[in-house]
């Protein structure tokens, strides 16, 4: 399991109000399942994906 990066719990409150913690997760399967399914495009983007959390 690995940290992407943390959400705004306040931005997010519109979407649901059950969130129970900021940050987001990514586990081993879906990192296994994206590099098989989509592994050039992982590639590109794994760098970006806190970043992406964060400027929503």
């Amino acid at each position: 399991m690995y940290l992407v990066g943390k959400l705004d719990i306040e931005i997010y409150s519109c979407i649901s109000s059950d969130i129970v913690t900021d940050e987001v997760i990514i586990t081993d399967n879906q990192v296994e399942h994206i590099k098989k399914k989509h592994s050039v495009a992982y590639d590109d983007i794994k760098i970006y994906l806190n970043e992406a959390i964060a400027d929503f």
